[in-house]
């Protein structure tokens, strides 16, 4: 069992590891969250949503803050720990006109459509 302060040590080192991915993955300041992973049944992109892993960006759950991020990120540990996905970190998004959500980073724009050399190819050939 662990002591109060193994616990704090442990929540802190915690939120220090998902500022330390949002921001090697291009994240930056308050800007909205998202948590992605790639699903292991197929390879797939996947978001977290509000009734589990979502294909589109679109339907993926956001979060403000680097706490709320932190949270959002410990509800796929159990998904990961079941090898259901893999690789969950969190990514900034931002809504556009319409309000749906969009990656702001170009490394992540890319997962979510996907191929960059064939545009008849992955989601964007669905669009």
């Amino acid at each position: 069992m662990m002591s109060k302060t193994e616990s704090k040590s442990s929540k802190r080192a915690s939120e220090e590891g998902v500022l330390a991915i949002s921001t090697a993955r291009g994240a930056r300041g308050e800007a909205l969250k998202a948590v992605t992973a790639n699903r292991l049944v197929d390879g797939l992109v996947v978001y977290l949503g509000g009734d589990g892993w979502v294909e589109a960006l679109a339907a993926a759950r956001s979060v403000s803050g680097k706490e709320a991020a932190a949270a959002l990120l410990a509800e796929a540990e159990p998904d990961v720990a079941a090898c259901r996905v893999v690789g969950p970190y969190v990514i900034d998004v931002v809504p556009d006109e319409a309000g749906t959500l969009q990656a702001t980073s170009e490394r992540e724009r890319i997962r979510a459509l996907g191929p960059t050399m064939r545009p008849d190819l992955g989601k964007q050939a669905e669009a």
